[in-house]
């Protein structure tokens, strides 16, 4: 069975006259996934976006998401230590900037992503994609990560980052 990335809300309507949050999430369907690398493509209408990963499952960043404005994408990479088995694990959301355009079907869209089982063997996890857009009407996020977002701003983001100490050891056996 394959995981399934989805954004939440998966849609929402137009105009927007504020700014308003995607996040991207995972439904592993039981698998248990310890490694995610993709590409995410924000359709030029959108204007200059942000990305953050607060609350993602993946506390480890290989490589952070962050958004190139020359080539509308957002790469990231990163592990997820003893693996993440569950239904909607945030793996990053995208701040939009207030939208009065046209209908736009694939505002947001997933170009590449791969995963990686938690079985010591690094292998692929398959995978499948939906994409966001605009126009289609709202559709609600998952009460189930409600409270891990940061969509209000009157709801500040003063969760620390995990903390992370690196050991190095030697052993001359």
């Amino acid at each position: 069975m394959a995981a399934d990335i989805n954004f939440q809300p998966q849609s929402i309507s137009v105009p927007q006259p504020k700014a308003f949050t995607v996040t991207i999430t995972i439904d592993t369907k039981g698998d248990n996934i310890n490694a995610l690398d993709g590409t995410i493509v924000v359709a030029k209408e959108l204007g200059d976006v942000s990305v953050t990963d607060s609350g993602s499952i993946i506390t480890y960043w290989v490589s952070r998401p962050e958004f190139d404005k020359q080539s509308r994408t957002i790469k990231f990479s990163g592990t997820v230590p003893g693996g993440f088995t569950g239904k909607n694990g945030i793996i990053l959301s995208v701040v939009v900037p207030a939208y009065n355009g046209p209908r736009l079907d694939n505002a947001v869209t997933v170009a590449e992503i791969h995963g990686y089982l938690n079985d010591g063997l690094g292998t692929s996890a398959k995978i499948s994609t939906k994409q966001f857009a605009l126009g289609n009407g709202s559709s609600n996020i998952d009460s189930e990560i409600t409270d891990q977002l940061y969509i209000d701003s009157s709801k500040p983001d003063n969760i620390p980052p995990e903390t992370f100490t690196p050991q190095v050891t030697r052993d001359d056996r």
